[in-house]
């Protein structure tokens, strides 16, 4: 039986929840289940324009990368093992203040003002805790990645990946780069904005993988943070 190809660990929204069901149809597939999501409809805006803006982040799904995708010789069972074991470590809390924005790329992405201290150290326990089972990246892998700082180089040998640590933004992505076809960053807004409501927590995160190259990501296995005993599972 083939390996799977790459791991990553994510936050997903609430499956139920007006943030997650809008960023799936955006993408036009649920990383939880796989499935295909109807389009949203906008006027002026088809389905294949929808598809053509985020054809690239489709594949990843709708999410916030904690880890970034890695190979690894590891058996799923020790990844979901590692999970256990860390989501016991974190804490829950919310995210403040989520705005649609282009990142530095061009990409929509929902993403926050400034990155709280929790988010800070949730991702550096994740970081360090799945980095020994990663396969280290080859230095034809890195120079794709095209010009990198100093700072961001370093990280990228170390972790396997350049914007981990000071480098980390937190982010969900929207689409692509854009194109002459894509939807003006005014029609994610229009989207995004009236669902954003109160302060979505971070009590969760998801192990996915991405089983062949050609393949998108789906969702294996979510942990909720803390332990049950202070979850009130004990």
């Amino acid at each position: 039986m083939t390996a799977p190809w790459r791991w990553a660990v994510y936050w997903l929204p609430e499956p139920l929840s007006p943030l997650g069901e809008l960023g799936s149809a955006v993408l036009g597939r649920c990383v939880r289940t796989g499935r295909p999501v109807p389009r949203p409809r906008l006027p002026g805006l088809t389905d294949a324009a929808w598809a053509r803006a985020g054809s690239q982040a489709a594949v990843y799904g709708f999410h916030a990368t904690l880890v970034a995708p890695f190979r690894t010789e590891r058996a799923e069972s020790d990844l979901l093992a590692r999970l256990d074991q860390t989501a016991a470590k974190l804490r829950p809390f919310a995210l403040e203040d989520l705005t649609v924005k282009r990142l530095a790329g061009g990409c929509a992405a929902l993403t926050l003002p400034k990155t709280p201290p929790e988010l800070t150290a949730l991702e550096k326990t994740l970081v360090e805790s799945f980095s020994p089972l990663r396969r280290p990246p080859a230095a034809t892998e890195i120079r794709r990645r095209g010009r990198l700082t100093s700072r961001q180089l370093a990280y990228a040998e170390q972790w396997g990946y350049p914007y981990v640590l000071e480098e980390f933004m937190f982010h969900l992505t929207l689409s692509d780069p854009p194109n002459p076809e894509s939807p003006p960053l005014e029609a994610y807004q229009t989207l995004f904005e009236p669902k954003i409501v109160g302060r979505p927590m971070l009590d969760a995160v998801t192990l996915c993988v991405q089983p062949r190259p050609d393949a998108p990501f789906e969702a294996v296995a979510e942990r909720p943070l803390g332990r049950p005993d202070e979850r009130g599972l004990a």
